[in-house]
């Protein structure tokens, strides 16, 4: 799961850090409009499933995944909304997101 997740968290940052004004307006416009919520939760349905999947088999695995994984995905969006969502991405702020966001899933899978 190493290489996944490393590959998730740099596919993350990258997107964030490209897009992070479109995708904080796109979080605005769920908040505000129900379909726009609804879409945006079954284009997350596949994401939330392959982060149940990490946990479920993290060797401390939490009592519930599913709702594990809704913590991690919401965790991880407000992060990089709060970091990339004004369109600042310098390449010192990718990096240092890059970092925090794989200690977080170092420490989840640790022994």
């Amino acid at each position: 799961p190493e290489d996944l997740i490393a590959s998730m968290v740099e596919g993350q940052v990258a997107l964030y850090a490209e897009h992070g004004r479109l995708l904080r307006a796109i979080d605005a416009a769920a908040a505000a409009d129900p379909q726009v919520a609804r879409q945006l939760n079954r284009a997350l349905v596949g994401p939330r499933r392959l982060l149940e999947r990490l946990v479920a088999q993290a060797p401390h695995p939490p009592p519930n995944p599913a709702e594990f994984a809704r913590v991690l995905m919401a965790t991880h969006r407000a992060y990089l909304l709060d970091t990339f969502g004004s369109g600042h991405a310098t390449p010192r702020r990718r990096r240092e997101a890059t970092a925090a966001l794989t200690a977080l899933w170092q420490r989840l899978l640790a022994d």
